[in-house]
């Protein structure tokens, strides 16, 4: 072998290398926004403008004859910078891959179809230099591949998620002693689920399903791998983008215990509907029929649809509820009292913000005092309280700053809440937020009167987003038609950047709150 065909070789083999190295992160980075979407197929590859252009260029750079000497060397060039740009990326996401088995089995498969990409052209054509070609076609292709690797493997997975369910059925069965509890609301169920178990953990064994695991494979995991004999309650969160999901998730867990947190407008572009929403929130109501449902009061829909032959429980802020907060007052933390038909709770404590918590409190306490804890388990359990991730949390602070993290999916009403959480600080109150999405036809309506909203109470408003946008862009127009001034409206491509200049931006205040609100974009490719 001649010395030149050696270097080619090694020139080759190094640009290989850097190539998959940019695979993988890529890979990672897809199968990260993959799961975040539950592997919702076409939900996943709306949008995805910077994973189709890639696409397009390693197309082109395999389709095109050679124009000069040596192109691997711009190409892997051009890898080690998306390298980097991919592990920015990765570093700034909010929920990171969970490696499950699901994730491994896809990564086998779409390095199987990476593989064929690269080998069959290769082989057909007898090309060492069209083999790197299509070397970097695959590479480009990466997000491409996973989903196909995902429809390959659809009969298996249909095949262990069955073997999951039934084995999560048997153990949720066997545990005839066993107190279930289903929530489920369009906003506010992780916090009062949160909330619960801290507080019924006093008196009883609880597991509670964590984070978002609110689907049916999610709780199925959850069963199967935490539940133990000695557990005496389990609360299961259950979410819906679908009709027939909140009846799916009862007839698994099949709950003795229901609590409706709130009806809004939150996945409205699912469901298109205000009434479809409401259906399917209320499917947990059909399925406790000879249980007990608690119903959040303060929730407009909620009053307007009460459920029919069940027995209720109100909860909410008004006298005119079976059990109601009042005396409530907002300083370093929330301090209440609760009125419940055999408890007069007052002057509760809970270290956490936002006085419209005080409402995901009071239902969780109702269904306490349901369970039977008495008022020294459910200050007890107040006092164990801490806000969920995400949601509301505080940070620890650096200097003068303090960041509040309301990053996870948002809605126009628990947004809203959030800058008035943000404004019961003692300081200089400063908004990130790249806007509402999941809003269907109301969507620029919506994320225009929260930008107005938030200008017309915090001291500077950051946009996350483009002009013209339906999410930040309609946000950013709110906020000008509120006369915000020029120099406390900005509009950032990225978070970090809007961070660190919301750091340094000077009002004349000590003491800076930075509330990160809605679904920040770490989603986007």
């Amino acid at each position: 072998m001649t010395l030149e065909m050696q270097n080619k070789l090694l020139l080759y083999f190094l640009s290989a290398v850097i190539a998959a190295g940019f695979a993988g992160l890529y890979f990672r980075l897809a199968a990260t926004h993959f799961q975040q979407f539950s592997y919702k197929r076409g939900k996943f590859l709306t949008g995805r403008s910077f994973a189709y252009g890639l696409f397009a260029a390693g197309i082109l750079f395999s389709a095109i004859p050679r124009v000069f000497h040596n192109a691997e060397y711009i190409v892997s060039l051009a890898f080690i910078v998306g390298a980097f740009v991919l592990h920015k990326k990765l570093s700034g996401v909010k929920k990171p891959l969970v490696l499950t088995a699901r994730v491994k089995r896809q990564a086998v498969v779409t390095l199987a179809l990476a593989a064929v990409v690269i080998a069959v052209p290769s082989v057909f054509l007898h090309s060492l230099g069209i083999s790197y070609r299509f070397f970097v076609c695959a590479a480009c292709a990466t997000p491409f591949l996973l989903v196909a690797a995902d429809i390959l493997l659809i009969p298996e997975e249909k095949r262990i998620n069955k073997k999951y369910t039934r084995e999560a059925i048997h153990i949720l069965r066997s545990q005839k002693h066993m107190r279930i509890v289903g929530i489920t609301g369009s906003y506010g169920k992780t916090s009062v689920k949160e909330y619960l178990a801290a507080i019924l953990d006093e008196k009883y064994r609880t597991l509670a399903t964590p984070a978002s695991y609110n689907t049916p494979l999610g709780v199925v995991r959850v069963v199967r791998e935490s539940m133990r004999a000695t557990d005496e309650v389990f609360i299961a969160e259950m979410g819906a983008r679908n009709r027939g999901d909140i009846a799916e998730l009862c007839d698994l867990v099949q709950p003795q215990v229901g609590i409706i947190t709130a009806v809004g407008q939150q996945h409205l572009e699912y469901f298109k509907t205000q009434e479809a929403i409401t259906a399917t929130k209320y499917e947990l109501a059909e399925a406790v029929i000879g249980g007990h449902l608690f119903l959040n009061w303060d929730s407009e829909i909620i009053r307007d649809n009460p459920p029919v032959n069940l027995a209720v429980t109100y909860y909410g802020t008004t006298p005119d509820c079976d059990v109601y907060a009042y005396d409530i007052t907002v300083g370093d933390g929330l301090t209440f009292s609760v009125h419940t038909p055999g408890l007069e709770l007052k002057e509760l404590h809970a270290s956490i913000l936002g006085r419209h918590n005080v409402v995901n409190l009071t239902g969780a306490i109702a269904v306490a005092a349901y369970f039977g804890l008495s008022e020294k388990q459910i200050r007890a359990g107040l006092r164990r309280i801490k806000a969920p991730e995400h949601r509301l949390e505080v940070l620890p602070s650096v200097g003068t700053v303090t960041i509040i993290d309301d990053a996870y999916n948002s809605n126009p009403q628990g947004a809203r809440s959030a800058v008035d959480a943000l404004c019961e600080t003692d300081g200089s109150h400063i908004i990130i937020t790249p806007g509402m999405v999941e809003l269907g036809e109301r969507q620029i309506e919506q994320n225009r009167e929260f930008g107005k909203y938030a200008a017309s109470f915090c001291d500077a408003v950051y946009v996350v987003g483009r002009e013209g946008s339906l999410t930040g862009g309609a946000v950013y127009d709110g906020a000008k038609q509120a006369a915000l001034p020029e120099n406390r409206l900005f509009l950032f491509r990225s978070v970090s950047d809007a961070i660190a200049h919301a750091r340094m931006l000077n009002l004349g205040i000590r003491h800076k709150y930075i509330l990160l609100e809605n679904d920040l974009p770490d989603n986007l490719m």
